[in-house]
């Protein structure tokens, strides 16, 4: 079976990995504007984020999904450092032939699902 990576980008990452990142990037302050909870606005600390977060699922929920919105700004930047810094880096972006992966995918995507749309264009 051959290596891929996770489908879920927040595998490998701990809680306190992420909230190190978001304090780093946005703040206390726009953490705490961003996801309004207690913790985050009044005498903040990473202890306290933790302590709360691991017992609070809504509140992880939140958290997760803002630190992937903060990654996904960086996203472009770093993938394009990335892709441009070797041949090898840049073959984890790009397919076979050079074609961007997602445009791959998007193709493959709309040829499997081109039989619904004739059936239902069948039934009209």
């Amino acid at each position: 079976m051959p290596n891929r990576p996770a489908r879920n980008p927040l595998h490998g990452v701990t809680l306190e990995a992420i909230v190190n990142f978001l304090v780093e990037r946005c703040g206390w302050e726009e953490m705490g504007r961003e996801v309004n909870i207690r913790c985050f606005t009044s005498e903040p600390s990473l202890g306290s984020s933790l302590h709360f977060l691991r017992r609070t699922p809504w509140a992880r929920t939140k958290v997760e999904q803002l630190y992937l919105r903060v990654k996904a700004k960086e996203m472009p930047a770093d993938s394009a450092s990335a892709a441009s810094a070797s041949p090898a880096a840049a073959s984890r972006f790009m397919g076979a032939g050079g074609q961007d992966r997602s445009a791959v995918r998007a193709h493959a995507l709309n040829r499997s699902h081109a039989h619904i749309r004739s059936d239902n264009q069948a039934k009209v």
